[in-house]
C-alpha cells in the first residue's frame, strides 16, 4: 500500500510539472513601438525589440510577419531556453506623412499565446509640403495663356527660402 502511495504521489507531481511547465512569450516594454513624431527624413525608422521566454521551457519563435512590405523584422535568435532573450531588429519605411501605423505578427509555442501583434507608431511629418505634388498642363493651345496654382506649406518653426525653380520634361 506504501509503495502504490508513493507511486501514485509521483505520477502526481510528475504530471502537475509537466502541466505548468511550458514556454511563455514576452516582449519586453509592451505591444506597441511608437516613434512619437519624426520627420520624413528619419525614414527608415529603426527600432530593437527584445523578446524573452519567462516560462519553464524551451521558447521556439517563428520568423515575424510584418503586414507590409515596408517593415522587416529579422531575428538574432529564434529559439530561447527560459530566461533567455532574443532582439528583433525592425526598420520600418515611411513615405508619406501622417500617422503611421503598422504591425509585426510574432508567432511561437507560446501554448497561452502563441499570436502577438507588435504595433508600430509613428506620426510622420515633412517641414516642407508642396501641393499638388505634380502640374499636368493638359489642351495647351498657341497664344493662349494657362495658370496653375501650387500651394507651399511650411511646418516646421523655421524659416525657409525658396529658390532656383526650375521645369523638367519640358
Amino acid at each position: 500500500m506504501k509503495r502504490f502511495l508513493s507511486l501514485a504521489t509521483c505520477t502526481f507531481f510528475a504530471v502537475a510539472v509537466s502541466v505548468f511547465a511550458q514556454p511563455k512569450l514576452e516582449i519586453v516594454g509592451g505591444t506597441t513601438h511608437d516613434w512619437g513624431t519624426v520627420s520624413i527624413k528619419k525614414s527608415p525608422l529603426k527600432a530593437d525589440i527584445v523578446l524573452k521566454n519567462t516560462g519553464s521551457e524551451k521558447l521556439t519563435l517563428n520568423d515575424p510577419k510584418p503586414s507590409c512590405g515596408c517593415t522587416t523584422a529579422p531575428l538574432e535568435k529564434k529559439e530561447l531556453n527560459p530566461g533567455e532573450s532574443t532582439t528583433m531588429h525592425i526598420t520600418l519605411n515611411v513615405s508619406h506623412e501622417g500617422p503611421v501605423t503598422k504591425s509585426v505578427t510574432v508567432t511561437s509555442n507560446d501554448p497561452k499565446n502563441p499570436t502577438v501583434p507588435l504595433y508600430l507608431k509613428a506620426n510622420v511629418f515633412s517641414a516642407l509640403t508642396v501641393s499638388p505634388t505634380y502640374l499636368a498642363f493638359n489642351e495647351l493651345q498657341v497664344g493662349k495663356k494657362v495658370t496653375s496654382k501650387v500651394v507651399v506649406k511650411n511646418s516646421s518653426d523655421k524659416s525657409i527660402t525658396l529658390s532656383d525653380f526650375s521645369a523638367t520634361n519640358g
